[in-house]
């Protein structure tokens, strides 16, 4: 699955996340209904049943969507080179929605009499679903530059970066990283060796080593120093550098 294909199903899955719980609010307004011989002690709810399918058919939809991403990232885990904090806490809080949706698919189908319960557990659930989009959403956003214009070898790059780079690099640790282009043809060098070292990966060709060093220069490249020259007090010239990036020696 590409860095692309992922966000926009992390964005998928937050914004049934947000709609499911809006739904869910609205649902619960209405009274329940008495049914003694119903499996659920708390009765019937007399909601209109067309938006109480719509409802149940979006909790289908973000079950399956959540298990698109689980199937991508899981196996990753085990071959990422470098954890930063966000990665630690999107793994987090994916777990933690995993647990959420496993104890409120409980509560549905055998544990009925917890079903007062389910306006806060779907709740906690949308939250937390937020919180693991957001974790994983703008690192992929600052990495892929998906509304940006690009040259077609930046482009190119792009999509190397969001096919190949993407098998054992979350897109965290990739934007955590701040390197001119000398330095990420370095670092893109070492992962065109790993490529071909791990199995079940694609390898990284050179020309696709190439073109994604030059987008990630361009994306996540160093500011260039600007140096000035000031005197000082004795009326020596100085010479000073500003910007993000090390000052040149």
């Amino acid at each position: 699955m590409t860095m692309q294909n992922t966000i926009w199903l992390a964005l998928l899955m937050a914004a049934i996340a947000v709609v499911n719980a809006s739904l869910m609010a609205w649902l619960w307004r209405f009274p329940m209904q008495p049914d003694p011989t119903g499996r659920d002690p708390n009765g019937v709810s007399t909601a209109p049943r067309f938006w109480t399918n719509v409802h149940r058919v979006l909790g289908y939809v973000f079950v399956l969507t959540y298990g698109a991403l689980l199937f991508e990232m899981v196996p990753r885990i085990w071959e990422f080179r470098v954890a930063t904090a966000s990665s630690v806490l999107h793994g987090a809080f994916g777990i933690v929605v995993g647990v959420i949706l496993i104890i409120k698919i409980a509560v549905i189908r055998r544990f009925q009499r917890f079903g007062n319960r389910l306006p806060w557990i779907g709740g906690a659930l949308a939250a937390s679903t937020l919180i693991v989009a957001a974790l994983g959403i703008v690192p992929a956003w600052i990495v892929m530059r998906p509304l940006a214009p690009l040259s077609t070898e930046l482009a190119r790059g792009r999509d190397v970066v969001s096919r190949k780079c993407n098998q054992c690099h979350g897109a965290s640790t990739i934007a955590s990283e701040r390197e001119d282009l000398r330095k990420w043809e370095r670092i893109t060098r070492e992962m065109q060796r790993f490529s071909r070292k791990i199995p079940g990966k694609e390898p990284i060709t050179d020309d696709e080593r190439i073109a994604a060093a030059a987008y990630l220069a361009h994306t996540l490249g160093e500011d260039e120093d600007h140096e000035e020259e000031d005197d000082d007090d004795d009326g020596d010239r100085v010479r000073r550098g500003r910007g993000r990036g090390r000052g040149r020696r």
